[in-house]
């Protein structure tokens, strides 16, 4: 099997877990990181035993070794990274929250389309063992017809206006960096974005919210209460209610494993993944890269840009709102 060459623009934390999880494939080899800070890309290099380093995307992206880019940056910056990448030819996987808007989003699959590169949103619940199992025992019909769920993701951190998750000019809160896990869960388990949204939130003096809930109702009497927050500690749990059980599943987010109870009987499911658990969205990129697939069934691109209209739906709602420049759409 041919390996798939792989860069990363943004050497950050997030960067640092995806190589940890893609050194875990046979298949994949990370042949060149970027990054804007100088010096940042040489020391991830020389930390993670990466051949070759450059101090700008411009720079990786003409390396013709690369054929897929992980945009590994902050919130801000992922549409025009993105654009960049597919603009220089590159198959995209970018991490999430994918884009600050729907028109965004869309923007960037059109884009991939015309150029016919493969490009998805690393949302790397959905690739997890454990995920795919609890699908599956959805789809088997164990719990009945799914009517609610709940989804929690919050923990405490320190207000520090500057860092990413309370600086608006990085387009920071807890929406955007938490929330979009729980919003996603629910998309992946309804098939479908909600009819109606009730939503509140605790904004902070930087601009951004603290905590965020939301009530998600479907026009077939189904429904979502979804929390996350930097405020507090919570388990970070999601439970599925059906019409015939439930499903228990601790730290949903990166679920290794979950509880089924139907009727009399109670089954413990353990699913644990190899390494990190990021190299699963790795070999799904891969995978449709080599079968000349332009996006995943598990993560479409239909199905990122539908979840960031209910994104912008929640923003409008309560009224976050990010610099103009970091909405708009790149023309030229």
């Amino acid at each position: 099997m041919k390996k798939i060459n792989w860069g990363i623009i943004g050497c950050g934390g997030i960067a640092a877990k995806f190589t940890t999880g893609l050194a875990s494939l046979e298949d994949a080899t990370l042949i060149a990181v970027g990054s804007r800070t100088p010096g940042k890309a040489k020391a991830f290099a020389h930390t993670y035993n990466v051949s070759t380093s450059y101090d700008s995307y411009e720079d990786l992206l003409a390396d013709d070794r690369v054929d897929v880019v992980y945009v590994a940056t902050t919130h801000n910056f992922h549409y025009e990274n993105v654009l960049q990448c597919l603009l220089a030819g590159k198959h995209v996987l970018c991490e999430k929250v994918f884009t600050i808007n729907a028109k965004q989003a869309h923007h960037l699959q059109q884009v991939a389309i015309e150029k016919k590169l493969f490009l998805m949103e690393a949302m790397w619940t959905r690739f997890l063992p454990a995920t795919k199992e609890i699908m599956k025992v959805i789809a088997d019909g164990v719990i009945g017809e799914v009517k609610f769920m709940e989804a929690d993701f919050s923990f405490k951190t320190a207000m520090d206006p500057e860092g990413r998750f309370y600086n608006r000019a990085l387009a920071g809160g807890s929406l955007m960096d938490l929330g979009i896990y729980t919003v996603s869960y629910a998309s992946m388990l309804f098939g479908r974005q909600p009819a109606t949204i009730k939503t509140n939130a605790c904004m902070t003096p930087t601009g951004v919210d603290e905590r965020n809930t939301h009530i998600f109702e479907y026009p077939d009497g189904k429904a979502a209460l979804l929390t996350s927050s930097f405020a507090y500690y919570a388990r970070t749990q999601a439970l599925i209610a059906g019409t015939k059980g439930h499903i228990e599943i601790p730290a949903f987010f990166h679920a290794q494993t979950f509880m089924v109870k139907a009727g009399d009987k109670t089954i413990h499911y353990e699913l644990p993944f190899e390494s990190n658990g990021m190299g699963y969205e790795a070999m799904e990129v891969m995978d449709c890269i080599r079968t000349g697939r332009l996006q995943s069934d598990i993560m479409s691109m239909d199905e990122t840009v539908a979840i960031m209209e209910t994104m912008d739906a929640i923003r409008k709602e309560y009224g976050l709102v990010y610099p103009e420049h970091m909405e708009r759409i790149i023309t030229s």
